[in-house]
């Protein structure tokens, strides 16, 4: 008898303990990849720090005719950059808010880099398709000095 108790709590255990990561799994998460990179360079006045904050990293998008992200700049990262490579045969259009938008070519990338702005610190960005759906990938990022896009 205790054997048959035995063999049926580990069967009621081992369900749930299988069944909790399937449920985990359930919702996929919009944002992906938020990193951070610093590097500490010398210069004449000393050692600064450079940061650059990845919101997307080369975040895939697909059969969609457009993506709307949303970045934060503060005083202590006030550039962005809006980045994003075009794998269809279609051009694409990439917009952050007022700025002119950038017209990423069929098989090419493009990208927007802007400074804050005094009263204004949240900036809308949207990839859109020209025609059909997009099909690239995609990245924003935020950083303290413009001279960290370049790489």
């Amino acid at each position: 008898m205790k054997f048959k108790k035995l063999i049926l709590s580990t069967m009621i255990s081992s369900c749930f303990i299988f069944s909790v990561p399937v449920f985990a799994q359930d919702k996929p998460l919009e944002k992906t990849n938020i990193t951070s990179e610093t590097v500490l360079e010398e210069n004449s006045t000393g050692i600064e720090s450079r940061s650059v904050s990845y919101d997307h990293s080369n975040y895939r998008l697909v059969d969609r005719p457009n993506f709307p992200a949303t970045i934060e700049l503060t005083s202590s990262q006030p550039y962005g950059k809006a980045f994003y490579a075009n794998n269809s045969p279609y051009s694409a259009k990439l917009i952050v808010d007022d700025k002119d938008p950038v017209i990423v070519e069929p098989y090419s990338s493009g990208s927007i880099v802007w400074k804050k702005g005094i009263f204004k610190s949240s900036y809308d960005i949207t990839v859109t398709a020209t025609q059909g759906n997009l099909d690239g990938y995609f990245s924003l990022a935020k950083a303290t000095r413009e001279a960290e896009f370049q790489n």
